[in-house]
């Protein structure tokens, strides 16, 4: 059993501990304040947690006692900002902020063409409220733009109203004869004004001069202002250098003072030139003259390298210098090989070799060339041929083949029709005119020969005579054409005088017989001998027909036509093709 005096001993000792234990100073709180704040409490002592205004707790306990044990219980409370409404949109404008929260501040900024109404920045308070209030961006007006003297507002559309707003623009114009110093547009700027006014001020100019070997029209009035007109013109044989029509301009003088120059005369009498970018013969793109200013690029050849290149010329005044390359130019001259891998270094400049100039370009002068020359060949011919219609049946043959739309354009086109002018002129120099010789030409563009028409052209050409070519259509074929159209009531006869009976020639090797007949081909009828016909191929048309047979060998010297009875085309030989 525990003696009473043992239990007094120990509540001593307790209540001795206990009585020397108190509570320390309270830890700090982020924006919070304790009531009452001491250094030190007695046990049983209350203090209260706080936020500091602009704040506001959240979670924990505000309220403590100091305990007997001296140590303060374990505080979570927090003070946390109050948050302004969101401000972070300004029409117009633009607004900087970090947060929303107490006690930061937020700017506003106006777009241009706009202004501030109201302040440039705002707090967040402690209550939760920005002060000032929020400003608004208002738009720049401007008021109504000034006339400037001796002008007129030609256009102002304000945009809203009749208030002008920031980039609104106003148009003057001048009255008549006055010039313009300035924009004639003004615009409404951010500040609130106009930009600069332009001026109008009256401006005269001189009467303008003639020019040597022309003439100037103007106004018939004491003095010519600003816009005033003026035209100008050259005498015959003479070219405008310059507009045709001047103007008075704002500095009091003419827009341009253009001056009469003599047209170049062409004294080559054939080139083909490079003019604007395209081949054009010179004689003929430049008939009438080459005007003052105009430009050409002659072909000129490197015999060395073996490559062209071109050299310009230009006509000034009436003097155009022909390139020195050109006038020691043959066009006759074919390189078949070239230096610098094709190419030829002139003027800084890399042209193309002369085996591509020549590839089209001299080829068709070479063309017309040889064809002048079977035209002049075949006067003597012609004229010899016993009989008018067949004298103008060549002459329609050659005006035919002398005109552009008959001969066809291009390379192939000249080809066509000088295999035409080379196989007429071997038939009058046999003194047989033959298909398609017996016929007037059609109308349109010449037909492709066939190829074997080609047997005539194995024989050899005399050589052709020297001399210039023809211009146009020689004056023995004009008057050939001009005697009267043919008649056609001559009788056909064969070349051996009988009835019945003709002898033709043919080429060696080939195996083609041709006759021109006329109706009904059933009631022809042909024999031959010394050959064997295996197969016939009729072409026909509505006037006459052509009758081809094949033979199955090579034909002799001669063919006899035994019999040949029918209708035949009236003044049309029988002949082989």
């Amino acid at each position: 059993m525990i003696s009473p005096v043992l239990i007094l001993f120990s509540t001593f000792l307790c209540h001795v501990a206990l009585a020397g234990r108190t509570c320390p100073q309270p830890d700090d709180l982020p924006f919070a304040v304790v009531v009452p704040l001491k250094t030190f409490y007695e046990p049983g002592e209350q203090i209260v947690y706080s936020c500091k205004p602009g704040y506001v707790s959240r979670g924990g306990m505000r309220r403590f006692t100091c305990p007997l044990t001296g140590m303060w219980p374990i505080n979570t409370l927090k003070c946390i900002p109050r948050v302004c409404p969101f401000a972070g949109i300004l029409e117009n404008g633009v607004v900087r902020y970090t947060t929303f929260e107490y006690p930061n501040t937020i700017s506003f900024t106006c777009n241009t063409g706009f202004f501030l109404n109201g302040t440039s920045s705002a707090k967040c308070t402690e209550e939760g409220r920005w002060s000032p209030e929020l400003p608004v961006c208002a738009p720049v007006t401007c008021p109504p733009p000034p006339v400037p003297k001796f002008a007129t507002l030609k256009f102002h559309k304000p945009s809203s109203g009749n208030t002008s707003l920031y980039q609104d623009t106003a148009v003057f114009e001048c009255l008549p004869h006055y010039a313009m110093f300035g924009n004639d547009t003004v615009t409404c700027t951010a500040h609130g004004n106009w930009t600069e006014l332009p001026e109008c001020r009256e401006v005269k100019c001189p009467f303008p001069s003639r020019p040597d070997n022309g003439f100037v029209n103007y106004p018939a009035k004491p003095v010519l202002l600003y816009k005033d007109k003026a035209t100008f013109g050259c005498h015959e044989t003479y070219n405008l250098d310059g507009p045709e029509e001047v103007e008075c301009t704002k500095m009091g003088n003419w827009s341009s003072l253009p001056s009469c120059k003599a047209s170049c005369k062409i004294s080559i009498k054939k080139a083909t030139v490079l003019y604007l970018g395209e081949r054009v013969k010179i004689q003929e793109q430049f008939k009438n003259g080459m005007k003052h200013g105009d430009k050409v690029s002659f072909f000129c050849k490197n015999k060395e390298k073996k490559c062209s290149y071109t050299e310009e010329a230009q006509c000034i005044d009436g003097t155009l210098d022909v390139p020195k390359c050109f006038k020691g130019f043959s066009s006759m001259l074919d390189w078949k090989g070239n230096s610098y891998g094709g190419r030829c270094w002139r003027s800084k400049e890399w042209t193309e070799p002369i085996m591509e100039m020549e590839s089209e370009e001299e080829k068709w002068e070479k063309l017309d060339a040889e064809f002048d020359h079977f035209v002049v060949d075949m006067k003597p011919f012609v004229l010899k041929l016993p009989h008018r219609s067949e004298r103008q049946r060549c002459a329609l043959w050659i005006k035919k083949l002398c005109e552009p739309s008959g001969s066809g354009a291009g390379l192939m086109g000249r080809k066509n029709r000088n295999l035409y002018a080379k196989l007429l002129l071997h038939m009058l120099r046999r003194g047989v005119l033959e298909g398609p010789f017996t016929q007037r030409p059609e109308p349109g563009t010449l037909k492709t020969l066939p190829s074997y028409m080609s047997i005539y052209f194995d024989e050899p050409n005399p050589a052709q005579p020297k001399g210039s070519s023809p211009e146009k259509l020689p004056d023995w074929v004009m008057g050939e054409l001009e005697t009267g159209e043919p008649k056609l009531s001559e009788s056909w006869q064969s070349s051996s005088g009988e009835d019945n009976m003709l002898v033709l020639s043919t080429c060696d090797a080939h195996r083609y017989l041709s006759f021109y007949i006329h109706g009904d081909i059933e009631k022809v009828k042909l024999t031959f001998i010394l050959a064997e016909v295996t197969e016939i191929d009729l072409k026909a048309n509505s006037t006459c027909g052509q009758l081809t047979m094949a033979l199955s060998s090579p034909p002799k010297p001669a063919f006899t036509l035994l019999s040949l009875s029918g209708p035949y085309c009236a003044n049309e030989e029988v002949g082989i093709c």
